[in-house]
């Protein structure tokens, strides 16, 4: 994207499941026994780290003047709105992250823009706290990557 669109975004905090608002790394048990890394957390609610790592990954890109949170006194242009459907490692023979969620892009006065569903799937082949990380780290690279573009492409046709 050679001109990235100009603008302030608000990045809105997500909506979750009950069983997602939690610091818990998210296992499916397999064969009934539950994965070694139950105790695992992550250092603080998915939500939250959720919200911090979109933001970051927004002024790290470069794209738009100013990303923030609700309350940091940013009149934004637009607000993106997330649901987080699902943030885990499955279980069985195909291991792997599952992320998905939805975004929603809105404008000042509340009408949207556009919606859209994000989801990558990276393998974790085997079950431990270093590989079920370093599986959801590069799956959530691939959405916010896939996010980071579908912002920057739909507030560019708003500006």
């Amino acid at each position: 994207m050679p001109n990235p669109p100009r603008g302030q975004l608000v990045v809105a905090d997500p909506l979750v499941l009950f069983e997602l608002d939690s610091v818990k790394i998210l296992a499916a048990p397999e064969d009934g026994k539950t994965p070694d890394f139950a105790n695992a957390q992550w250092g603080d609610t998915l939500p939250k780290l959720f919200q911090a790592k979109i933001i970051q990954s927004f002024k790290n890109a470069g794209y738009l003047q100013y990303v923030a949170r609700p309350g940091d006194g940013l009149t934004a242009d637009f607000t993106l709105r997330t649901e987080i459907r699902s943030f885990r490692i499955t279980a069985g023979p195909d291991r792997q992250a599952a992320i998905e969620f939805t975004a929603k892009l809105s404008t000042l006065d509340g009408r949207i823009l556009a919606a859209e569903v994000f989801h990558s799937n990276r393998p974790a082949l085997i079950l431990n706290a270093t590989t079920a990380t370093t599986a959801l780290g590069e799956a959530f690279k691939d959405v916010i990557t896939q996010l980071i573009v579908w912002t920057s492409s739909e507030t560019g046709k708003a500006s």
